[in-house]
């Protein structure tokens, strides 16, 4: 069976066919990816009256994703608000599944808050500490309730054995950057887990190369981009050289599975900016440390 998603190779800029073979149902999905602002999804109720619109707008594209069984890459600027349009994505799940959200160990508890904060009715594990901690969270894991559990880059690649015969609805990673060298132990260990609808969060989907946005193309639509070696032969050389034809065609495949918008494009939509100035006094001990 060939997934759906590489149907989309036969697009254009425009998400218009260009192979005339190709049946209703399939343009149809074209159709709504591409204009996924005028879809007729909305955000739960718990979180629709606090998202500005663009954050709407981030809902409504994924689950149009969702919709046809695609993953994909939230891509906005830092501080855009990426946490709460990824909640009202699993908030709006109704797949009675745990979900796993794998990010910098330093974010684990960002995290926990932000579901207490948008989600406190869903249940929110943290699966982090020491190796028996996790490894009595991990297989306590229900296959069957809507759970979140989040656990570090670091933990997941450790504790991978254990993840073998589980299967999540969501699986989120946050500051995709961590597996842009597909080589790497995290970047493998992540592509092991089983779920049925991945989401990466990065402000930097090319953080280095255009390499590293083949390897999270790798966890989201495996062979999408085709092979390592094939996607570099095609497009490494040619994109560090501006080959403005290479690019364009990179483009047209990529556009239906990224959503990237910059403060810039959203500035309508933010709040006034607020500076607040705090002084903070050393005391005697923190005085003498500096000096």
């Amino acid at each position: 069976v060939v997934p759906t998603y590489l149907a989309l190779k036969l697009v254009d800029r425009n998400l218009n066919i260009i192979d005339y073979h190709i049946n209703d149902n399939l343009e149809k999905m074209i159709a709504e990816i591409s204009n996924y602002k005028n879809s007729t999804f909305i955000p739960p109720k718990q979180v629709v009256n606090v998202m500005r619109q663009y954050q709407i707008e981030a809902f409504k594209w994924m689950r149009t994703l969702v919709k046809y069984g695609f993953s994909g890459i939230l891509a906005d600027d830092m501080g855009l608000g990426k946490t709460l349009e990824m909640i009202s994505i699993i908030l709006d799940s109704e797949i009675n599944k745990p979900a796993l959200i794998v990010c910098p160990k330093s974010l684990c508890y960002n995290w926990k808050n932000e579901f207490s904060k948008w989600a406190p009715n869903l249940e929110v594990v943290n699966i982090i500490g020491s190796i028996p901690e996790r490894d009595e969270k991990i297989a306590n894991i229900n296959l069957n309730e809507k759970t979140i559990y989040i656990t570090s880059y670091d933990s997941l690649r450790n504790d991978i054995e254990l993840y073998e015969n589980l299967s999540f609805s969501y699986l989120i990673l946050d500051e995709a950057q961590y597996i842009k060298n597909h080589e790497t132990q995290k970047a493998q260990s992540v592509k092991l887990i089983d779920s049925k609808y991945r989401f990466v969060l990065t402000g930097t989907p090319i953080e280095n190369t255009i390499l590293d946005l083949w390897s999270i193309f790798d966890f989201i639509l495996p062979n999408y981009l085709g092979s390592y070696n094939d996607f570099r032969s095609s497009y490494e050389k040619q994109v560090m050289d501006s080959d403005k034809k290479t690019v364009n065609r990179l483009v047209k495949k990529i556009a239906p599975f990224i959503l990237r918008r910059t403060k810039k494009d959203v500035i309508k939509d933010l709040p006034d900016k607020v500076e607040v100035t705090i002084t903070a006094v050393m005391n005697n001990e923190q005085r003498k440390i500096y000096e």
